[in-house]
């Protein structure tokens, strides 16, 4: 007997011999389709590595940019700092006072002393640097000058110095009140003076005095003046020139 193959066994049968066969050709085209570099996660990987960099390098550049800019403002601010108007106000009028000093020559006058120290005993004895006393004052040049006492005729050369201060060369005189009273005896005077101007019309001395006695007669020096020699003295002086005290 024959048999026939029924018609719903092989529709089905077909229909999915057909299903299968598309299955399989659309995973060959897939695979077909997507690179290498997208199946692998190495690949990602370097991508992401790459933009990390990328934005890392952005942040020094923005920090060294910044930078930078902080260290121009400062050098900004220095600058205006260094050419204060200010700084250069405050350096002008001694500039300008020591440019027009001039010595001014002629007879001063002092107007009041101290007697600083007085290891002699002679505070009564002293006429040199007394208010009242006279000093002429010759300028050699725009930085030395002369100075005369007319109390015993000594002569001080100074050098004025920075900022209208003097210095003036030691100098070494007699004092001659031994032989007023008979006595066999000099004493030696050493003088070192120093001062500075107050302004062109007042200046301020002060003298520093060694003395010495030599001679067979000066232990009667010393008790007729109330001293023991050797000894030293220190005094203080302001002067104005004389005619500035006149009436």
């Amino acid at each position: 007997m024959l048999r026939f193959a029924s018609p719903f066994f092989s529709f089905t049968h077909c229909l999915r011999a057909i299903l299968a066969s598309s299955f399989v050709a659309l995973l060959v085209w897939s695979s077909a389709c997507m690179s290498a570099d997208d199946l692998s996660p190495t690949g990602w990987s370097y991508d992401q590595q790459e933009m990390d960099d990328e934005l890392a390098q952005e942040a020094e550049d923005d920090l060294a940019d910044e930078d930078d800019a902080a260290d121009e403002n400062d050098e900004d601010v220095e600058d205006e700092v260094d050419e204060d108007p200010q700084d250069e106000t405050q350096d002008d009028p001694i500039d300008e006072t020591e440019a027009q000093f001039e010595l001014l020559r002629g007879t001063w006058v002092v107007t009041e002393s101290e007697l600083t120290h007085d290891g002699c005993g002679l505070t009564g004895e002293v006429d040199r640097g007394a208010p009242g006393s006279l000093m002429d004052l010759l300028p050699e040049d725009a930085n030395r000058f002369e100075l005369t006492f007319d109390s015993d005729g000594s002569v001080s050369y100074c050098n004025l110095e920075e900022g209208l201060s003097f210095l003036c060369d030691p100098s070494t005189g007699v004092d001659d009140r031994a032989a007023d009273y008979g006595l066999d005896a000099t004493i030696l005077v050493d003088r070192s003076s120093e001062g500075h101007f107050v302004d062109q019309e007042s200046l301020v001395l002060a003298s520093d005095v060694e003395l010495v006695c030599q001679g067979p007669d000066c232990t009667w020096v010393n008790i007729l003046l109330g001293s023991s020699f050797p000894c030293s003295m220190a005094m203080e002086s302001s002067f104005i020139p004389q005619d500035e005290t006149a009436p």
